[in-house]
């Protein structure tokens, strides 16, 4: 049985771009969730608890 170089190359090519896409992905995810939490504000009056 002969080893097709050409199918192997293209099987680790694809596998390389879906781990590239997948990190790019994350960071992405990342950097949105960094930017919510930082533009999130807690108002005072509304978790404010009450003291009998």
């Amino acid at each position: 049985m002969e080893t097709s170089y050409t199918f192997i190359a293209l099987a680790i090519f694809l596998a390389v771009m879906v781990i590239v896409l997948l990190v790019l992905k994350n960071r992405k995810d990342q950097k949105d969730f960094e930017h919510k939490i930082k533009n999130e504000h807690i108002d005072p009056e509304h978790h404010k608890e009450e003291r009998i």
